[in-house]
């Protein structure tokens, strides 16, 4: 069947070329005289380039035709009218929606004035109409035209006309823009099974709509449906009508996007990168088709995070797809939406805010609340509050929009396992444990149960339940979970797949969680080097694992080897990324910290001084990163003993941590913890105790009895009591500590050893004590 495939298509192209050789003459004999064999011969050329995919060179040929026909028969003849819906789909397929749309519009008016409602020809010119409305972004005035026109038509028709076919994939099209996937699905499956026996299998109208169905397969999450059709299509398409045709260029594209959803990046990007370059050669740099393909080439370096290159093949696009479709277009409100993605992973929120902000209100304008695109908005959106911790403002978007997933999508859907994944973080940022684990492990449950125990997406969603154990201080029981997802990862995945170094990432931070430094380190060394083998030494993964190593470094107190990894690392930031860049920003903060566990104090300050002016130039007064390096600061002035500086940046960074994010943030916890800390350090105790007290207070009723910062802050209490001479008080504070602790953390944890050691300490004002002491784990561990 190939054979004969490629046969045809070859006979066509030499057709074409003894056809295109005969031009001239043909030309001069049309405009010549009424020589009807010359106008066959033009309509049978045109015919030829059309079905080549030849756009541009049968532009000129239509619009020649349509000229004659107006000067022959007049405007409202029906060959002229005929001629005049055969160049708006030219247009069409030249991405020249405006232009498309002004030569269809008027054409229903004259059609029904000329011929009647019900005329094949104003069907005809209705559908026309509708589909350039669907291009333009204009899906309900579109759906208004064509279900009623499918309804007429079936009456008229019959359910197996051509026509009646046509109509029924422009509104299952209509219905997949307008995110209602389901009812898109009821047409397009009988529709393909009547195709193929009316026209058969390898007819192009089946071939497009057998494409049309494995992209609603794809949107509800079908992935193996969608990839059974689509992986044979691809290869008919090729044979059929040739590699650079512009349907085979359709059906590539709908192969990678599968691929991508799959998250397997490599073969999306095998597809797309010579896509992408063929689409600029044969539609042009400016079609729509070839800027949503550069695009979908962004989201895959996106997913292979090398981020800086997705912003860049990004950036232009909003600005290029604002001029060819129009501001509120949805393609230009996705290409937006692409930007501010990237614009967040590089941390750069505020620019990401100010775009998400203004497009969500237009796509909800636009599109409607219910949207698939106004929904990944909304997630968007929630994603930015919470890297600027603004967590609150993120849990309000993301209850609505969880709700709004499971009524649109369904509760089986991966969309709403990722909205529901992204609301159980937010609950644990937020200190609401119990909803965050009970979420987390329906997340869990589900993917199982849809997906199977072993598959890629069930695993991703096992090791954010890992990550969540680790959020909420719960390190034992991350790193069991995640032991046992790294050994079927490297099984089904393969060692070296994105995914398995996913996890092994975050085993190595469970480890430094844990302060098992030696396994951390070993498992980042490994990363490291594998990372700069597959993805090169200046990868953003490679960069933030080299990073990883050199923390590992500090911990073992290993610092100049440290130094040197933080110093390069600065290097090659600053020169792939810039100087003012947040990556690089993070950078210098590391290196500052390195030197203040070195207990170079003056060199950390001078370095976190001259950040803290960057940050707030280039990130702004309130931007988290600014925040933290006034608290680093502040850190720094009490380590040399300033505590008066400490207190004042102290006091202002709770105030703004109060009024920004809320007085029972975490963040703003753990700076009110600083903030007694250096009123201790002033011997102000009697106010260091009255903001701990609140702390506690605080702190017992969000974050729980038994987390480990409740019972870090119990002990802080206790030392306050110990200074203001109140030593049975700090006692009966510190007694349970060391053993809610070792049950918690682990009798070997560091906390737990040091809540041993003062309640022993604590021992000689208070003689009980150290029976306590003794008591706590037998003989053995006294």
């Amino acid at each position: 069947m190939s054979k004969g495939i490629n046969t045809s298509v070859t006979i066509l192209h030499i057709k074409l070329k003894e056809q295109v050789a005969q031009v001239p003459q043909i030309t001069t004999k049309v405009l010549e005289g009424d020589d009807q064999d010359a106008l066959d011969k033009f309509q049978d050329l045109l015919a030829r380039y059309k079905k080549l995919g030849r756009y541009k060179e049968a532009l000129e040929l239509e619009q020649l035709l349509l000229g004659i026909s107006q000067k022959k028969h007049g405007e409202e003849h029906l060959i002229t009218l005929a001629r005049k819906r055969s160049l708006a789909v030219i247009l069409q397929e030249l991405g020249m929606y405006h232009e498309a749309f002004a030569v269809v519009e008027p054409l229903p008016g004259i059609c029904r004035r000329a011929f009647g409602d019900e005329h094949p020809e104003t069907l005809h010119a209705i559908q026309a109409l509708a589909a350039m409305l669907r291009d333009l972004g204009k899906y309900n005035d579109a759906f208004e035209l064509e279900q009623p026109l499918l309804r007429i038509s079936q009456q008229m028709l019959g359910d197996e006309h051509p026509d009646t076919l046509s109509r029924m994939q422009n509104l299952a099209a209509t219905f997949r823009e307008l995110g209602q996937f389901h009812e898109a699905l009821k047409l397009e499956q009988p529709l393909l099974e009547v195709s193929s026996i009316v026209l058969g299998n390898l007819h192009p109208d089946t071939l497009s709509r057998t494409q049309a169905l494995a992209a609603t397969f794809r949107e509800l999450g079908r992935y193996s449906d969608a990839l059974e059709l689509e992986r044979p299509l691809v290869e008919i398409s090729n044979k059929l009508l040739g590699e650079e045709h512009p349907e085979t260029l359709k059906m590539v594209e709908g192969l990678s996007a599968t691929w991508r959803d799959l998250c397997e990046f490599d073969d999306a990007f095998k597809l797309l990168q010579p896509l992408v370059e063929k689409s600029k050669k044969v539609l042009g740099e400016r079609h729509p088709y070839t800027l949503r393909r550069i695009h979908d080439l962004a989201s895959i370096f996106f997913g292979q995070r090398n981020y800086n290159k997705s912003l860049e093949l990004v950036k232009p696009l909003p600005v290029l797809s604002n001029s060819v479709l129009g501001a509120e277009h949805p393609q230009t409100l996705r290409r937006t939406l692409g930007l501010s993605v990237a614009l967040t992973a590089l941390q750069r929120s505020n620019e990401a805010l100010a775009l998400q902000q203004e497009s969500l209100e237009t796509s909800k304008r636009v599109l409607g609340v219910k949207h698939p695109d106004t929904m990944k908005w909304s997630q968007q959106l929630a994603t930015t509050y919470s890297r600027l911790d603004r967590h609150n403002d993120a849990l309000k978007l993301q209850l609505i929009l969880v709700d709004l997933s499971i009524e649109v999508l369904g509760e089986e859907h991966l969309y709403t396992l990722i909205r529901k994944q992204q609301l159980s973080w937010i609950y644990a940022r937020l200190q609401k444990t119990d909803e965050a684990l009970k979420l987390q492990t329906s997340v869990c449950e589900v993917s199982r149960r849809v997906f199977g125990i072993e598959h890629h997406h069930t695993l991703i969603r096992s090791e954010n339940m890992a990550e969540l154990f680790v959020e909420l201080g719960q390190y034992k029981e991350a790193l069991e979970l995640q032991q046992s997802i790294l050994e079927t990862s490297k099984r089904v995945l393969g060692v070296e797949h994105q995914d398995t170094l996913i996890i092994v990432h975050w085993m190595a931070w469970t480890y430094v969680k844990l302060k098992n430094f030696d396994e951390a380190s070993k498992h980042v060394q490994w990363l490291v080097k594998t990372s700069k083998r597959l993805v090169g030494g200046e990868h953003h993964d490679t960069l933030m694992r080299i990073q990883y190593e050199a923390w590992v470094y500090v911990e073992l107190e290993r610092y100049q080897e440290a130094l040197d990894l933080q110093q390069k690392l600065l290097e090659t930031s600053t020169r792939v990324l810039g100087t003012e860049h947040p990556d690089t920003l993070s950078r210098t903060r590391h290196i500052a910290w390195t030197y203040f566990r070195q207990k170079k104090y003056d060199t950390a300050l001078d370095l976190q001084q001259r950040l803290f002016q960057t940050s707030k130039r280039v990130l702004g007064t309130d931007h988290p990163h600014t925040l933290t390096s006034m608290q680093e600061i502040a850190l720094l002035f009490k380590q040399l003993k300033r505590y008066d500086e400490a207190l004042k940046l102290e006091q202002t960074l709770v105030e703004i941590s109060q009024n920004l994010i809320g007085a029972e943030h975490p963040i703003t916890l753990s700076r009110m913890h600083s903030l007694t800390l250096t009123l201790m350090g002033l011997s102000k105790y009697d106010e260091a105790m009255e903001v701990d007290t609140s702390l506690l207070e605080i702190s017992q009723r969000v974050l729980g009895e038994e987390h480990q910062l409740t019972l870090q802050r119990i002990h802080n209490l206790a030392l306050i009591y110990e200074k203001l001479g109140k030593y049975k008080e700090a006692v009966d504070l510190m007694k349970p500590l060391p053993k809610i602790s070792a049950r918690v953390l682990g009798q070997e944890h560091p906390d737990t050893l040091q809540h041993i050691n003062d309640l022993a300490r604590l021992g000689r004002f208070h003689i009980k004590a150290v029976h306590l002491v003794k008591g706590v784990f037998g003989r053995k561990n006294k």
